[in-house]
Order: C-alpha cells, then structure tokens, then sequence
C-alpha cells in the first residue's frame, strides 16, 4: 500500500498505509518491493492514482479525488512515480473518480483509459502488470453491469481483472470484442505475454508442489515471529513522558493497576506486565465513580486501548463512554495510556495534559502486547516515530526516544543470533528426563542478551500428582541461594566499606579468634581456598536421640520448624555454628567447594543490619527491581499448591517435603540459611 495516508477519517487505508509522510511510505514501499524480489515474490503498489486523502471506501461507493494535477503530482503520485526504478512486478489501479486525470464524469480511474494506458503506460513507462481492484467493490461495480464492466477494464489497459462478479459473463464480453476487431490480437497478446512472463518470474513454469503435512507449522513459524518482535518493537512509540514517569522505576515504592479499555484481548499485556512486578486489575465492568475510588488506590494505572485489527473495517476508536473515564481518571491518578490501536484512536481525546505518558503500539497482537509490556519496565528502548500527525501538539514524526535499562526481556533465539532448531534438543532432553524418572517435572528458561529466548514446563510436580507444571509454580532453589541473596548483600557490605574482601573472619566474628578459622579472609574463603570441609551432616547426631531434639508441635523451646509438624530445639543453631568452628581444615590447600563459609556470611550480613537474610534480600534488592516470586519459607507467601515438592525423605523428616528446605543444614535453622532456602 503506497497510499499516502493525510486523511484521518479515511475509512479504509488508514491503517493500512504506512503514513501521510510521502517520503517515508516511498522509503518503505521501496524496501518491501526489493525483499519481495529477493526471495522470489511479485509485487504490487496499490491504489493508483493514491487513495489516501478520501474519507470513503471505495468497497461501498465510489470515493473522489477534487485535485489538481500538480497538487496529485506532489503527494499521490510521489510515491508510485520514485519505485519505478525499482524492481516492481505490477500496479493496482484504485476505483477512484479523479475529474483531473479522467475528463468523463464519475468514471473510475480502474477502468479509464486516459489512467491505465495514457498515465501509467506511456506517461510514466510502466511495463509491469496492471491489475484492477475488485470488481466487485461498489466503487466500480455500479458503473455499469456485471460483465461489461469487466470488457471496460480490459480496454482501458489493465491485465488482470480482479474478483469480477460474474466471470462467465465477462469472457464472454471480451471473446466478443475480440471478434469484432475491438480487442486487437497484439492488445490480446501484450497482456498474455506480460501474464506468462510473470508466471515464468514466479518460477511457475517448473512443476512444484507443496507438501501440506504440518502446513500450519510451516507457514507459522517462530522465525516469523521473529521478525515480527524485532519490527513491532522498533515501531512502538513513545508519543509522551512527562516528568520520564517510563520506564517504571522504584518499584519497591509504586503500587499499580491496569484498566482495560475496548472490546479485544488484553492477557498477555497483563501477564507480562506481572512478570515485572505485581500490577492489580481494575474490573472494566464497575461505574464511573467506582472505577475512580478504585483507581485512588495506585500510584500508577496504566490504561490499555485493545481494539482488533482482524480486518481494516473493525473499529479502531474508543467510546465516548471510555473518554469519559479516561479523562477522570487521569484527573485523579498518573495514567500511562496504551493505545493497541490506529494512532487516530488518539485524535478523539480532547486533552492529554493529565495523561502523563502515552504509548502507541499499533496492533494488538500477542507479540506487541508483550513488547508493549517490555518497553514500560525497560526491557525494551522506544524507537519509532508516529507516521501520521494525531494534533497539532504530536505531528507525524514525534517520539521520544529510551534507552532499556537492563531488565530482563522477552524475545525469540532467531533474534540474538541463535538458531530456533536448539529448542527440540532441550525438549527431548528434558523429556527423556522425565520418561527415565529422573525428575517428574520441570521449569526451563534460558536467556540471552537480556532477553528470555526460550520458556517452558513439563511433567508435573510428582510422581503422585496429576497437577501439571506452570510458570507461576516455585521451586527449592537450593544452593543458588548463594548468588541470590547472601553474594548481592555481601557485595553491598563491600561497596558501603563495611567489609573488605582481606579482611580475616575473626575480625567480624570474635568468636572465631583462637579458632583455626581466625585468620582466613573473605578473598580464601568465597574462592573455595580455605581448606573448609565441603559440608557437615548436622542432622545425623539428632537421629540417635529425636525425643531429645525433636517436637512434633511448637512449644516455648521448641520454635525453629524444620518440616511439617517436626521442631527443633531453640539452641540447636548454636551447635551448628560450634561444629563449624571445631571442625577440621583440610590438609592440603587446593579449591574444594563448600557450604560453610556461607554459614559465616549469615552471621555477618544479619549482625551488620541487625536484620534477617529474609528481610535484607527482600527490602534492599528485591522490591526494587520488581522481584516478588523469591522468598523463604515459601508457604508464608504462596499457595502450597504451587509449590513443587523437593523430595520424599523416608530418613529424616519423613514426609514428602513440599514447602519446606529440602537443605538438612537451612532447615534446622528454620528455613533461612546463607547457603540454602
């Protein structure tokens, strides 16, 4: 489509043609016709003359086009008349009444000679196919009857007769006029012979079928996707930012919502929006005023515009309703507006000073809901321009330009340079893990760049369960508690001067002093040179004895749960701490990995803030970056249903341990270790 779109009530191209900017439709359309041509495919530059300053559709009645030549020479014309020096295989002719190209009156241009053959033949060279639009659209079709409407079409010098409303009819009108010498045999076989070359082009001369097994698959492929991310993304636009309220930061300080507003599907914008942090919904269905008093209660609501873009004729607008609570709302709370529609959608807001951001995705398809949602955190940087004016305020060409600023995104392998095949390798591999009873479900997410290219589950939570794995499920992460919790807050003790890296143990534990651990520093010690034991099976001595270690209910000595209904004793975590200082170093000095030094680490981080390793992560790293699934004790923040199960110990707990540290060190310390949790 190389209509230049300067019309915004234009009922059918607006939200088909790339803009109203001549230069920039010319750019594009000049990209698309030399990819078609790379791989193969004809093209076709439609609605010639330019179909895009009407406010009608040609489909439903004949539009018109009261210009003067010169003025059609410098906007409609300009783009068809700069790709003819490119590779393009055919033009559509629009069903358009033109009086200053077409002198008879309410003639289409689709069946005008002084168009088709003068303009686009000879004036302007064109030798490429010409087809005509549909016949059958009401533009052209009430010009005169079925049939003969497709003989003036032929005469005016187009090939290809598009969709006619009766086809017997019109051959028929042709054979005629060929018989009676006014179809030329050289008119007949200059169009036969441009039809057959593009046959010939298209490589139809060699017989090549398709295989329509797994045609779907085929034709849908996540490369298409792919592409799709990529371009979708680089086009959203950041239309407005007052006070750079995007991307979202601080969200340890924020409370969100989101209001959906129009008729489509908005899921994967919310759930994407979730992935980042919590973000409530308001029930579209409340009044007016019960969606303010609701609204009250954030400090952000982010507002979606879902219209669908299934066909051109879905309306893109919002109701007056919508407007109306749009409008309120924005008096009320900050609002960043998300319009998954035509950007004209915007052209109905009467003022957007209370709006305090505005983003225009275009569509409202899955993948641009997700881009969209990446964009608002930061996950994305905002890189298009709007193609057509909205007001005086944002004229085609406005868009603010952002940086990401690092948070996890979401995109497709083909994207980060990966090829998509690896994603079967990881499916049979993880399936074949779980037919071999080696695990009976899984979670697998695999990032690159920043951007999550692969995410998926399997199985389910056990062997004795039907519950399918899903993402929102939470698993024991066990040892990777260490790079999660105990090293980002050590490295802040650090920065802050608290610690240094050659600091000895003793000198933030006293009790270390005449202790074989004295003299060993941080620097030894986390690079698995400290000549530690790699762990120590604490709970072993407790199973000689468990009446003197063990109640089965809370009572006042015995507080520190290590499972359902087991507990230990209050002073067994000293004992713990006492084994770890009388223990053994290991003779030779070499890497051996061990738990124990994040045992000290604990105590450190906890003396330091005077605060628990639970508290710390969660208020000094997690709720800043808009982490709300890593916890400990996991059944104070979720529903145990989904929480997986770790293990079926018949030894020690004996139980199947579902919400409780599958670590036999961390859960007799209640849960919360530096190594374990």
């Amino acid at each position: 489509v190389v209509d230049v779109n300067i019309n915004p009530e234009n009922p059918i191209i607006g939200n088909r043609s790339f803009g109203e900017d001549k230069y920039n439709v010319t750019k594009k359309a000049r990209k698309f016709i030399e990819a078609f041509d790379e791989v193969g495919i004809l093209s076709s530059a439609k609605h010639f003359p330019g179909h895009g300053d009407t406010d009608a559709d040609s489909h439903k009645t004949l539009p018109s086009l009261l210009f003067t030549e010169q003025r059609l020479d410098s906007i409609e014309l300009y783009p068809f008349k700069s790709i003819l020096d490119t590779r393009l295989s055919s033009i559509m002719v629009g069903h358009l009444n033109v009086p200053a190209l077409e002198s008879k009156n309410n003639v289409p241009t689709s069946l005008s000679k002084a168009v088709v053959t003068g303009l686009i033949k000879e004036d302007l060279g064109f030798e490429g196919l010409i087809f005509t639009d549909a016949l059958n659209m009401k533009g052209v079709s009430e010009f005169d009857k079925p049939g003969e409407i497709d003989l003036q079409a032929f005469l005016a010098g187009n090939d290809i007769l598009l969709i006619s409303k009766d086809i017997p009819e019109g051959i028929k009108n042709i054979k005629k006029a060929y018989k009676k010498d006014i179809i030329s045999e050289e008119r007949l076989a200059h169009s036969v012979k441009k039809i057959l070359y593009a046959k010939y082009k298209a490589g139809l001369n060699k017989k090549k079928f398709v295989d329509t097994r797994n045609l779907y698959e085929d034709l849908n492929t996540s490369e298409n996707d792919a592409i799709y991310m990529d371009a979708i993304s680089k086009a959203i636009t950041l239309v407005k930012n007052n006070s750079g309220v995007l991307p979202m930061k601080d969200l340890d300080e924020k409370r969100l919502g989101y209001l959906k507003m129009g008729e489509d599907t908005n899921e994967q914008f919310f759930n994407i929006l979730n992935n980042y942090t919590s973000v409530e919904s308001i029930d579209p269905t409340l009044l007016l005023d019960e969606k303010i008093d609701v609204a009250k209660n954030f400090d952000v609501v982010f507002i979606g515009h879902h219209t669908s873009n299934a066909s051109p004729w879905k309306s893109f607008k919002f109701t007056d309703k919508e407007l109306v609570a749009l409008h309120e709302i924005s008096l009320q709370v900050p609002v960043v507006l998300v319009n998954f529609s035509s950007p004209y959608a915007l052209s109905d807001i009467r003022s957007f000073v209370n709006i305090n951001a505005i983003v225009q995705a275009y569509q409202n398809s899955d993948i641009a809901q997700s881009a969209a949602a990446q964009i608002l955190f930061g996950a994305r940087p905002t890189q298009g321009n709007l193609p057509v004016s909205i007001n005086a305020l944002y004229p085609v060409g406005t868009g603010y330009k952002l940086d990401s600023i690092s948070r996890l995104g979401y995109g497709y392998a083909q994207n980060q340079g990966i090829d998509p095949h690896f994603e079967a390798k990881i499916d049979s591999i993880v399936n074949h893990a779980i037919k071999e009873k080696m695990t009976p479900g899984a979670q697998v997410l695999i990032a690159k760049n920043g951007k999550t290219i692969y995410d998926k589950n399997f199985g389910y939570h056990s062997y004795r369960s039907n519950k399918a794995v899903s993402s929102s499920d939470v698993y024991d992460l066990a040892s990777l508690t260490k790079i999660l919790v105990s090293l980002p807050l050590f490295m802040e003790m650090e920065e802050e001067g608290r610690v240094d890296l050659n600091d000895s143990l003793s000198r933030h534990l006293p009790e270390l002093v005449n202790s074989n651990k004295s003299n060993i520093t941080f620097k030894r010690m986390l690079s698995h040179y400290a000549q530690l034991q790699a762990w120590i099976p604490f709970y072993l001595e407790t199973l000689e004895d468990t009446e003197r270690y063990y109640r089965d209910t809370l009572d006042f000595s015995h507080t520190v749960q290590v499972a359902r209904n087991l507990y230990v004793r209050n002073d067994f975590t000293d004992s713990i701490y006492l084994k770890i200082i009388n223990s053994e170093l290991r003779e030779k000095n070499e890497y051996k990995y061990s738990d124990l030094p994040y045992y000290f680490l604990k105590q450190i981080i906890e003396r330091n803030y005077n605060a628990g390793l639970d508290y710390l992560i969660t208020d000094r790293f997690y709720n800043k970056m808009g982490i709300s699934e890593l916890k400990y004790k996991p059944l104070k923040h979720f529903d145990k249903d989904k929480i997986i199960p770790t293990e079926e110990d018949l030894v020690w707990r004996r139980q199947l341990l579902q919400g409780y540290v599958h670590d036999q060190g961390a859960a007799l310390m209640g849960g919360i270790g530096g190594h374990a949790g």
